[in-house]
C-alpha cells in the first residue's frame, strides 16, 4: 500500500516546451501529501508526459525567487546535498532563452 508523503517532481510536456515543478506538502494536519500515483494522475491532467521523482519528505522544498512557497514538514528549511536551479538564460552567455 502507498501512503501519502511530501513529494517534489519535475514533468515535461510531450512538444518539449512547458516544464512543470510539483512539491507536494505532507505529514501536516492542512496537508496529506500524495501517493506516487495521485502525483502520477497529477501529471496527466496537466498534460505531462514524461516525469521525474525527485526526493520526498521534509527536503521537499521550492523556492522561487529566494522564497520558499511551500510548507516543508519539518517547518523549514532542511539542510540537502543537492538542489535542481532553474534560471533565465543569460543573453551575454549566448543561449537563447
Amino acid at each position: 500500500m502507498q501512503t501519502r508523503q511530501p513529494r517534489t517532481a519535475v514533468g515535461l510536456d510531450a512538444a518539449g516546451h512547458r516544464v512543470v515543478f510539483l512539491v507536494a506538502d505532507g505529514r501536516r494536519p492542512d496537508a496529506a501529501g500524495m501517493t506516487a500515483w495521485e502525483m502520477v494522475d497529477a501529471f496527466v491532467a496537466e498534460g505531462i508526459t514524461e516525469a521525474m521523482n525527485l526526493d520526498g519528505g521534509g527536503s521537499s522544498t521550492l523556492w522561487i525567487d529566494g522564497v520558499v512557497v511551500n510548507r516543508p514538514s519539518d517547518g523549514r528549511e532542511r539542510a540537502v546535498a543537492n538542489a535542481l536551479v532553474v534560471r533565465e538564460a543569460s543573453r551575454a552567455s549566448g543561449v537563447a532563452p
